[in-house]
């Protein structure tokens, strides 16, 4: 499943049950590998295992990417405090 405003590199490979959410774009010569899931506003610039959830610029494990929102949010709670 693809949606909408998303761009695919020519070279790049996307297996069965791929999705991508929209404004997503995937790199060339990168490949999704089967069942993945690419969240929405996502920049995929390298391949994705088998049943892999990611997402953000540039896309990594969701768990990841989640934490490092998190200590960003954290950090500029921080900074305003003063």
């Amino acid at each position: 499943m693809i949606v909408s405003q998303v761009g695919l590199s020519g070279s790049s490979t996307l297996a069965d049950y791929v999705a991508i959410g929209g404004q997503s774009g995937v790199a060339g010569h990168v490949e999704v590998g089967m069942g993945a899931q690419i969240a929405a506003v996502s920049v995929v610039n390298d391949s994705v295992p088998a049943g892999g959830r990611y997402g953000g610029t540039p896309a990594k494990p969701v768990k990841q990417w989640f934490r490092e929102l998190t200590a960003l949010k954290k950090l500029a709670q921080r900074g305003s405090d003063t």
